[in-house]
């Protein structure tokens, strides 16, 4: 005769197998392309089985992750890489996948386990093929080789490439190397030279990472036709030097400007008391452009001047109101006021406005706004459901509920879908 404790026993073994099969059902039907169906199966398995099934979730994802890998479409492609590689090892056995795909999506597959194993040892054949690759997608995922070889004269050479996006990529790897003539020298000609604004404002910011040795290259930035790199000197010139930097500057800050609260809020970032009085006074001031940039510059101060920014939560300008909140909630002792002053915004008939207030809402865990955050997710607005994804990736650190997020695998827009599923396989890990 079975003991009850071996019945017990069999029927949870059952049960087990019975989820296990469930699970490498589901996702062995989403990884041929049916992720329509898949997601069909799964919702009567909830229907049937009353509970949700984490790993058959996570299965689906990881195929919604793969096949925009292997999107025909550059932005599927990128959109998907991009969030493989901000899962880290979470999404390793996707890009072991991948990786013995042929062509781009290998070499791309095999450039980030490479970048998630710390670029060390011999890189894979395929990278350095793809390190000298006319195609710039290819070459761009070969350039990891020369940081893990420690190869600087690789990356030189990318940035006489023909294609922007490759020079960008090179200049910005080159920014990992500190405090080297080579890096300086050659950043500071492409500085100089190259007529892509997005290719110089990258060779400003490796430039500030290289120290005071950098310092000189930098300045001439300050004279850049581009308002885009003007800007990002200023934030290079306080990282390079800021002994130098202050005095230099300081002048800047007697006329409130675009480029004056840029430099207050890098050196507000370091402490700086004339730089965060600066702030206060442009946060103070008459310029809805200039008031909402230094609102973006007080985010880190929330915790020690909360008594001199409690003053600004309630401001008539949305701008200000909204990311003061949020300076306020992340400092902490002042998480009610946020909370109290950012629900009336999460109602407006704004609706941009609204999902902006709800995800900053999220992200300091008010519970109150899962019912607004489980609508927005429904809205076929691209902006709003990306924001809402996020919304509930926030909140899901609250219930760990993740089957709200299942409809957005099907968006036609690939940057909802990738977005909701590394969001899925990000939850789920938790």
């Amino acid at each position: 005769m079975i003991s009850r404790d071996r019945i017990r026993s069999l029927a949870l073994a059952a049960l087990v197998l019975g989820c296990n099969g469930t699970a490498q059902s589901l996702r062995a039907q989403a990884a041929r392309g049916d992720i329509a169906g898949a997601l069909q199966s799964y919702e009567r398995h909830v229907r049937e089985r009353g509970a949700s099934h984490p790993d058959a979730v996570q299965g689906i994802a990881s195929a919604v992750l793969e096949q925009s890998a292997r999107s025909d479409s550059v932005r599927g492609r990128n959109a998907a890489f991009s969030t493989l590689r901000s899962l880290g090892s979470r999404g390793r056995d996707i890009l072991v996948d991948l990786a013995n795909t042929p062509g781009i999506v290998g070499d791309r597959a095999a450039s980030v386990i490479y970048e998630i194993d710390g670029r060390e040892g011999e890189p894979p054949a395929r990278l350095l093929a793809a390190s000298q690759s006319l195609e710039p997608e290819r070459r761009i995922a070969g350039l990891v080789v020369f940081e893990g070889r420690r190869d600087l004269l690789g990356l030189v050479a990318a940035l006489d490439a023909e294609s922007p996006e490759v020079r960008r990529s090179a200049a910005l790897r080159m920014g990992r190397w500190r405090d080297n003539p080579t890096v300086i020298e050659r950043l500071g000609d492409c500085l100089r030279t190259d007529r892509d604004d997005g290719v110089r404002a990258t060779c400003v910011s490796s430039l500030g990472s290289q120290g005071p040795t950098a310092f000189d290259r930098i300045v001439a930035a300050r004279e850049d036709s581009s308002g885009f790199v003007r800007m990002a000197a200023m934030s290079a010139l306080v990282s390079a030097d800021l002994n130098r930097a202050k005095p230099l500057l300081a002048p800047l800050m007697a006329t409130p400007s675009t480029e004056s609260v840029e430099l207050a809020r890098a050196l507000a970032a370091r402490g700086d008391e004339p730089a965060i009085a600066h702030v206060f006074e442009v946060l103070a001031g008459a310029n809805p452009a200039l008031r909402a940039q230094a609102a973006v510059a007080v985010s880190g101060l929330g915790e020690r001047y909360e008594e001199r920014l409690v003053t600004f939560v309630t401001d008539s300008d949305v701008e200000v109101k909204l990311r003061v909140a949020a300076a306020l909630g992340r400092g902490g002792r002042r998480r009610d006021v946020a909370i109290a002053n950012l629900r009336p915004l999460a109602v407006s008939s704004d609706p941009l406005l609204a999902m902006r207030a709800l995800l900053l809402l999220a992200e300091l865990r008010d519970a109150a706004v899962t019912p607004a955050v489980r609508q927005a997710l429904l809205s076929e607005q691209e902006t709003i459901a990306r924001l809402a994804v996020l919304a509930w990736s926030h909140l899901a650190g609250l219930s760990g509920e993740i089957d709200p997020l299942l409809p957005l695998l099907l968006r036609r827009d690939v940057g909802v879908r990738v977005l909701a599923a590394g969001e899925i396989l990000r939850i789920a890990s938790r």
